[in-house]
């Protein structure tokens, strides 16, 4: 196929890449504006017990973070108390933080809810407190052979299962170029498992599978960290294509960012007729159209259905909840676009980015590419986190508690 060359259709189709690699909005469809404020809300208040300072998009929002409970406005308070008594009894849902959103006009009032109910969990709380203790304990100590990651590297080793598109598109970070280069002035070692880049989930979870078969009958105990789309990928390895015995390695799994309810972004790129264009774009770049559709929401409901994870393996959700404002440039059409589905972090639903059941440790202000996040001391103190857990250690005021 002879591919037009001209300088308008080239410009288009560069245009058209780029917005598609990162599922921003193309060009001037309605529902995919830039997603800027034309008022932001300045606040500072306690999120958990710890401060939290950001500009945010409603005033409703800025009394939630203030103020509640303790002030009493005519109709907000009432409103917010209405939700926050759902959520107790309910639970954490999409569907409910999506109601709060549309029901305020307010995507930052239902990320404030979202963030300060995971980080009120006891178990989560103390994690918390002991990812800030070790990342506290890397900026002031004198001699870092003093960590876990130093004392106990030998028992241990990390696998890398890399995010969709991870060498096309390094700026995603989805390669773990920032982490790894952490980790190398460790003893600790690691494992990047080089999956296909445009592999679909099912078939990328095979081939890591496979990697964590490897170890099978070996002395190394394996902490998995995946990325965004990965995550996805091993919790269908882990919970269906490995036997107990075989992934009897695995030791732990540290989600960051996934997207393992899948994206509406994927489904509306796989419908009628935007998949037309979707497919230019997968069709110009040799990209496999299966990556994409295997990330749709129906499609992810259906592995996450019939996936079980090992009962006793701990899992580690790094969830990104950023704040209107805060979201990167390159993502700021797609949290607009997904704010009718409630809180996102630019690529995902939140809800959809956990595993439920487990840890789950929130990046206030950071939206699903962390790159405002000091990834070397995040990355190290993480790491602390679970190995400390993993060796019976103390950390944050105790032993932390199993997932």
């Amino acid at each position: 196929m002879v591919w037009p060359s001209t300088s308008r259709n080239a410009d288009f189709l560069i245009a058209l890449r780029n917005s598609f690699v990162l599922f921003p909005c193309l060009f001037a469809l309605a529902a995919c504006s830039q997603g800027r404020l034309d008022q932001a809300y300045p606040a500072s208040g306690l999120l958990a017990g710890e401060t939290f300072t950001a500009k945010l998009d409603s005033p409703i929002a800025r009394y939630y973070l203030e103020d509640y409970p303790d002030v009493h406005p005519d109709g907000w308070y009432e409103k917010i108390a209405e939700f926050e008594s759902r959520l107790s009894d309910e639970g954490l849902s999409q569907a409910l933080l999506g109601e709060v959103t549309r029901a305020t006009d307010s995507v930052d009032l239902a990320a404030l809810m979202f963030a300060r109910h995971i980080r009120a969990g006891e178990g989560n709380r103390h994690w918390q407190a002991c990812v800030t203790e070790a990342s506290q304990g890397l900026r002031s100590a004198d001699d870092l052979r003093d960590l876990l990651i130093f004392n106990a590297a030998d028992n241990y080793k990390i696998l890398f299962a890399p995010g969709w598109l991870y060498e096309d598109n390094a700026q995603t970070e989805a390669d773990f170029a920032r982490t790894r280069a952490s980790l190398d002035h460790t003893p600790l070692e690691y494992h990047f498992v080089p999956t296909p880049q445009d592999g679909s989930v099912e078939s990328n979870a095979e081939m890591l599978a496979d990697a964590i078969r490897d170890y099978q009958g070996t002395d190394l105990n394996l902490i998995v960290v995946s990325a965004s789309k990965s995550a996805a990928e091993v919790h269908w390895a882990l919970g269906t294509l490995l036997t107990p015995e075989e992934g009897e390695a695995v030791v732990a799994w540290v989600n960051a960012g996934g997207v393992l309810g899948g994206t509406p972004l994927a489904d509306q790129w796989t419908r009628f007729p935007r998949n037309l264009m979707a497919r230019l774009v997968f069709l110009r770049y040799g990209w496999n159209w299966n990556s994409l559709h295997s990330l749709r929401t129906d499609r992810s409901r259906e592995r996450l259905e019939k996936a079980r994870l090992p009962e006793n393996l701990p899992v580690i959700n790094y969830v990104a909840v950023p704040m209107t404002t805060q979201v990167s440039e390159g993502a700021r059409g797609r949290h607009r676009f997904l704010a009718r589905y409630g809180p996102n972090d630019g690529l995902a639903p939140l809800m959809y980015t956990k595993v439920a059941g487990q840890i789950s440790l929130v990046e206030s202000g950071a939206d699903h590419y962390f790159l405002t996040v000091d990834i070397g001391t995040r990355t190290l103190a993480m790491t602390e986190a679970v190995l400390a857990f993993l060796e019976g250690e103390d950390c944050g005021g105790g032993r932390l508690p199993r997932p």
